[in-house]
């Protein structure tokens, strides 16, 4: 292997830990979570209010508030919300946490 190829393999390392790294930080804002989850911006800031999804205030100043949630934070509440369905057609049960289906 000569210096120059294993430069680029660290070189390619590096962008690679660059784009996992930009990606697990990618922040978003209220209204972005909506549209992920598919829900209105009312409900996402009850799950903020509530502390069901962790929040950071990018404002300058305590009158200007600029909510962002992590990605990462996104995925792990979507994950704690994963339910199992059993039952036959017509009755479903839905066993998990925070279900509301019957």
């Amino acid at each position: 292997m000569s210096n120059n190829t294993m430069y680029l393999e660290i070189g390619e390392l590096l962008n690679c830990l660059k784009e996992d790294s930009k990606n697990s930080h990618k922040w978003l804002t209220p209204a972005q979570v909506g549209e992920e989850l598919g829900i209105h911006i009312n409900t996402v800031y009850r799950l903020l209010k509530q502390g069901e999804l962790p929040v950071y205030n990018f404002g300058l100043d305590t009158e200007k508030v600029r909510y962002k949630v992590k990605r990462s934070d996104l995925q792990e509440y979507i994950e704690r919300r994963k339910v199992e369905v059993v039952g036959v057609v017509g009755e479903v049960e839905a066993v998990g946490r925070g279900c509301s289906c019957m």
